[in-house]
């Protein structure tokens, strides 16, 4: 009877896309995303089946221990089998899905706050829905059917722009914008998904379309049709025109430590830091590099190295990027030290190159100002710029 079950949660693993061995007596191994292995011990469900489910009913009863298991996994960030299954009482969820289907459109969730959607033209879109679920927190039925109706139909406007993307990817350019998101937005499957890179630890720089109303990732699809420039040059194009936004750049002193602070009323600031050399030669030595935050879109903050005290300017960095991060859409309470290479030191005016991406290293301090103590974390650069500066103090 057991290894009988065993067999039939061997193969309800395989209709969810998991490989899947029975382990006798009551348990399954599952082969994880990244290759390792987990046993699971399925004594309950075992027991259950011997004393209560007919034959002809386990395959049923299987499906269901593996769609709470898949649920499980993907609250945890582990993205195994198909998609998340929605439990029961899940309302606001179930709504959403509802006016997707209802649009035409086949939705599934990766995550209880991620959804997919497959287009039409065999693509897929992945959409973030927290604010939806906290817009749908406590409402009725009605107001949630209404609710998930209005975030199906903006979605599906984003479309059909996605749809009209390649024509910001030849020959015309000028409504594309780069924008900075953490690293915990942008899911692996919206990585694939959209024009994204690494611009340092934690912090991901993405090519935008800047519509009238809204800012529209741009999609790997329209990049890949004919026509279409190198991403390297997008990403050029997208830097340069967020550099002709609007923004101001004011000086400050924060605890004694001089600080540089530029901002606009636009998320597209992040662009700066591609010609963070424009802005510190007359404070400290170049060479010196930066400390630099991203605490949201709207803001850079800047510290030219070797101006001042530099523990204190860590400190005053850490503590200002901690509060600015409070605001609305935060990025990023990490403090980056830049380290100019030799082309920005040649030509700190410079316009961004092609294939131009600032040298961005995390760093830290940590101090205890009773016991008079201090922990510095950066690499083996960085504690040797400190120690210099440190020295001419």
């Amino acid at each position: 009877m057991q290894n009988g079950f065993g067999q039939v949660m061997v193969a309800a693993f395989a209709d969810a896309r998991i490989e899947a061995e029975y382990v006798p007596p009551a348990g399954v191994r599952v082969v994880l995303p990244d290759g390792r292995s987990t046993e699971m011990d399925l004594s309950a469900a075992f027991q259950h089946v011997a004393a209560e489910v007919p034959e002809a009913e386990q395959p049923d009863f299987a499906a269901g221990v593996v769609r709470g298991m898949m649920r499980s996994f993907r609250r945890s960030g582990i993205r195994i089998g198909t998609h998340y299954p929605l439990p029961a009482d899940d309302a606001a969820g179930h709504a959403l899905l509802a006016a997707f289907r209802e649009a035409g459109h086949r939705p599934v969730f990766e995550e209880p706050g991620v959804l997919s959607v497959e287009l039409g033209d065999g693509g897929k879109a992945v959409l973030k829905v927290d604010r939806y679920r906290a817009a749908a927190e406590g409402a009725s039925e009605q107001e949630m059917r209404v609710q998930a109706a209005e975030f199906a139909a903006a979605a599906a406007r984003d479309f059909a722009r996605g749809e009209e993307q390649s024509d910001h990817t030849g020959g015309d350019t000028a409504a594309l914008r780069l924008r900075l998101y953490p690293e915990g937005m942008l899911t692996e499957e919206l990585r694939r998904a959209v024009v994204t890179r690494e611009l340092a630890d934690g912090v991901w720089e993405t090519v935008a379309v800047d519509h009238p109303d809204s800012v529209q990732p741009l999609s790997r699809g329209a990049v890949e049709g004919p026509g279409a420039q190198p991403i390297d040059r997008l990403f050029q194009a997208a830097v340069e025109n967020s550099l002709a936004e609007p923004s101001e750049v004011s000086e400050h002193e924060y605890n004694g430590v001089k600080l540089l602070h530029i901002g606009g009323e636009h998320f597209y600031m992040a662009a700066h830091a591609h010609v963070l050399g424009r802005y510190l030669g007359r404070y400290a030595p170049l060479e010196n590099g930066a400390l630099v935050a991203f605490p949201v879109p709207q803001v850079v903050l800047i510290n030219p190295f070797g101006a001042g005290h530099p523990i204190a300017a860590m400190e005053a960095m850490q503590e200002l990027a901690e509060r600015f991060v409070e605001g609305d859409k935060p990025i990023s309470a990490q403090v980056f030290w830049w380290r100019p290479r030799a082309a920005e030191l040649a030509d700190p005016g410079r316009a961004p190159a092609q294939d131009h991406r600032p040298d961005l290293r995390q760093v830290r301090v940590e101090v205890d100002h009773e016991a008079k103590s201090v922990s510095i974390y950066g690499d083996e650069d960085f504690r040797a710029l400190l120690n210099r500066l440190m020295a001419e103090e």
